[in-house]
């Protein structure tokens, strides 16, 4: 066992920091999909005299029911980091990773189209920002994680086994 401050202290204390990291990206992940899905049903349901063509319309349907899903994942994942679950992380790095390059894929100056990108803008900019920041902590955050349980087991060795609710995490 070690004192009041040790390590298993220090390194659930790391992992905790991480998790309100966690629920904030799964938050901000959560509204980008809202907007996409809000986006796609507007253009879809409603639209307007200078929207695009009904088949690019079309197109955004399955668009909109993969932005559901993704939302869906998101929130669960939320849950899941509030639960200390290092599951949780993985849909926040996955989305962070399809922000990353449907970011950088618009702001090529190169399109597999053969239309020029759109360059950098604010949007992509953030887009690429946001993506990056979520598998960077998300990587780092799973390490954090991993690191405090084995912390956890370790202190516990060679005592009883943790009841319930006496993991020190809160």
């Amino acid at each position: 066992m070690t004192d009041e401050h040790g390590p298993v202290e220090e390194e659930v204390r790391a992992a905790d920091l991480w998790r309100a990291t966690g629920l904030g990206l799964a938050m901000v992940w959560g509204v980008v999909l809202l907007l996409v899905i809000g986006y796609a049903a507007r253009l879809t349901l409603d639209p307007g005299a200078d929207d695009p063509p009904t088949v690019v319309r079309l197109l955004l349907v399955p668009m909109g029911v993969v932005a559901v899903a993704l939302f869906v994942w998101i929130a669960v994942a939320g849950w899941r980091i509030q639960l200390r679950r290092p599951s949780g992380w993985d849909p926040v790095i996955v989305v962070g990773g399809l922000g990353l390059a449907g970011g950088v894929f618009v702001a090529a100056p190169w399109r597999f189209d053969g239309g020029p990108g759109k360059g950098l803008t604010p949007l992509t900019v953030g887009l690429v920002v946001m993506g990056l920041l979520s598998v960077v902590a998300g990587l780092l955050a799973q390490r954090s994680w991993r690191r405090a349980a084995v912390a956890l087991e370790e202190s516990h060795a060679g005592g009883a086994l943790p009841g319930p609710g006496d993991d020190r995490l809160g």
